[in-house]
């Protein structure tokens, strides 16, 4: 088995792992010692990664909500991928994919019809801006893939890609990644 020690100090609580990622490290308290699990957490990794080269080969529609820093990646993004969303931007702004959703009767509409025409994929970039979006994905059963820090819980996505914090660059990766493994799909397709 392949462990990693990490000897950590955890100064305030919003940095202390969330007990749901304890299947991926031992964490003892009175020595303030992590052991993690690499072999686990690359599994964890591998099987996202595949999923998400699923969706890019087999042409599943998803949407991309993230947050203000990324507008314009988020809106090109949809756009280019969903041709549904071009009727339903004529009854609504676009602002629903890069703003905190709060919880109306005009979101559940919408995030219902959402659900039945356009797409059952959705990529969350950053989960501690999208809360209310998360509660709406939760209700109409969408498959949620995003980066998940070690201080929220591991289980809030569908599929959770593990990272240390919830800071720009996490989030940055992780568009970085999917247009990656979007561009390495196509690739693939075309040789």
């Amino acid at each position: 088995m392949s462990f990693l020690y990490v000897n950590t100090l955890l100064p305030t609580p919003l940095l202390e792992a969330h007990f749901s990622f304890n299947s991926l490290y031992y964490f003892n308290k009175q020595a303030n010692v992590g052991t993690f699990n690499i072999r686990k957490l690359f599994n964890v990794w591998f099987n996202i990664l595949e999923f998400m080269k699923n969706i890019f080969f087999y042409k599943i529609s998803y949407l991309f909500f993230s947050s203000n820093y990324f507008r314009y990646e988020s809106l090109s993004l949809n756009w280019h991928n969903t041709k549904l969303l071009k009727n339903l931007w004529r009854y609504t702004h676009p602002f629903l994919f890069f703003l905190n959703n709060k919880t109306t009767l005009n979101n559940d509409l919408y995030f219902r019809s959402l659900h039945k025409s356009v797409a059952k994929v959705c990529f969350l970039v950053d989960i501690q801006y999208h809360r209310g979006t998360i509660h709406y994905m939760h209700k109409y059963k969408f498959v949620t893939i995003g980066p998940v820090p070690i201080s929220s819980n591991f289980y809030t996505l569908t599929l959770s890609l593990p990272v240390s914090n919830n800071l720009f660059f996490s989030n940055l990766y992780f568009v970085r990644l999917i247009l990656k493994i979007n561009r390495i799909v196509h690739s693939l397709k075309l040789s």
